[in-house]
């Protein structure tokens, strides 16, 4: 009986050594997976209750917000952005975008605007009159989520406020355009009756006259500023190359002084613009002019045009000059903004030509930018929208 128990307990404890670790192994492996599905399930708790903290933040924003799909449907709206619409607009809550806000009095133009945006994929950012208010609009995309997001925020009280001041900076331009006349009238007849012999008057006329040109220009630049920011000037095709050799002949004279060189390298092909001419003339004008302000003696000046695509137009203006302080680099197109250094303390400006450009270029729907290493020279780059006809495409 014993050996035949012993046998028993042998072949038990043989197969237990067999099956235990199978067993163990099972076990491990369940607890393992429930262990995962917890961390999961908690993850997923968190991550809800994260995406509802952060809804609620949206959605109780002050501003107002719209969650778009890639074609601009809209999927969601917060509080503020549902207050603003008109009540037709809120009839149709998965309308697109622009048909919702063209409901609220978007004009037809922006719409337009705002439509090929979304359908280019561009980020777009500009003013809006809707309901007798003015908003900042922007749209974005977050490709992580594949949606478009829109933002709008009030910005009626600070587009009055601005209006004010440009009617003010128009009003004091014109007002000071009649005795400076007079300054000018009355110098030149000074000069007229100086004597050759007296240095001190001559100099003293000298530094009049040249302090009057300033202050000329300075409300040249200011009016010339509030014009292309508050009126809408007519449109044509502008052969940029012919623009661009137009600007460099004004300047030869300047370049010549300065022993500079300056070359044009132009595409054969570029296609047109559909542009203000003058205003565009000027955006090239100050970029040479700059260029050639703070490029020392026998420096070379270089202006680029070519396609950067079949609907951009790239000039780029390139110097070998002084450069710019990267310190300094992000006032750049701020208006009266100049920088300080001691190799610009002896050039003259206004501080506003560079924020012309920026202006124009903007209401051309374009892009301007710069790349600068103090001592080694600037490169300014404009991007504008090219005009698309089939020649230009071909």
């Amino acid at each position: 009986v014993f050996a035949k128990d012993r046998i028993v307990v042998d072949v038990f404890d043989g197969l237990l050594a067999v099956i235990a670790p199978g067993v163990l192994s099972i076990g491990m492996a369940v607890r393992r997976q429930y262990s995962r599905r917890q961390t999961a399930e908690m993850a997923a708790h968190n991550l809800n209750r994260e995406k509802e903290r952060l809804e609620k933040m949206l959605f109780g924003l002050p501003v107002s917000v719209a969650i778009l799909d890639p074609k601009g449907q809209v999927l969601r709206t917060n509080r503020a952005f549902d207050a603003l619409l008109s009540p037709l607009a809120l009839r149709s809550p998965w309308a697109h975008f622009t048909d919702r806000l063209g409901q609220s009095g978007l004009d037809e133009e922006t719409a337009k605007k705002l439509q090929m945006s979304i359908t280019e994929g561009k980020r777009y950012a500009g003013e809006v009159n809707l309901e007798s208010k003015t908003y900042n609009l922007t749209t974005t995309w977050f490709e992580d989520l594949k949606q478009w997001v829109g933002v709008l925020a009030d910005v009626t009280t600070l587009a009055e406020l601005n209006q004010i001041k440009r009617q003010m900076l128009l009003m004091i331009s014109h007002d000071l355009r009649n005795p400076l006349s007079s300054v000018n009238v009355q110098t030149y007849h000074l000069r007229k009756l100086a004597l050759d012999d007296n240095s001190d008057v001559t100099k003293a006329i000298d530094n009049i006259e040249k302090a009057s040109r300033l202050m000329q220009s300075i409300l040249n630049d200011v009016i010339d500023l509030e014009q292309i920011r508050s009126l809408e000037f007519p449109r044509t095709a502008v052969d940029m190359c012919q623009v661009i050799r137009d600007v460099a002949e004004r300047y030869e004279d300047d370049c010549a002084a300065k022993t500079q060189t300056l070359t044009l390298d132009l595409a054969e092909f570029a296609p047109r613009v559909h542009a203000h001419e003058g205003q565009i003339s000027q955006v090239i004008a100050n970029l040479v002019s700059n260029a050639v302000k703070y490029t020392p003696d026998s420096g070379t000046i270089t202006v680029r045009l070519h396609a950067e695509a079949p609907s951009i137009v790239r000039i780029a203006v390139h110097d070998t000059g002084i450069g710019i302080p990267a310190e300094e680099q992000g006032k750049l197109f701020a208006e009266f903004y100049r920088v300080r250094t001691r190799a610009t303390s002896d050039i003259a400006g206004t501080g506003l030509g560079l924020s012309i450009v920026k202006s124009v270029v903007d209401r051309h729907g374009g892009r301007v930018w710069f790349e600068s290493v103090e001592g080694q020279g600037t490169t300014f780059y404009v991007d504008l929208p090219a005009l698309m006809t089939e020649t230009a495409v071909n």
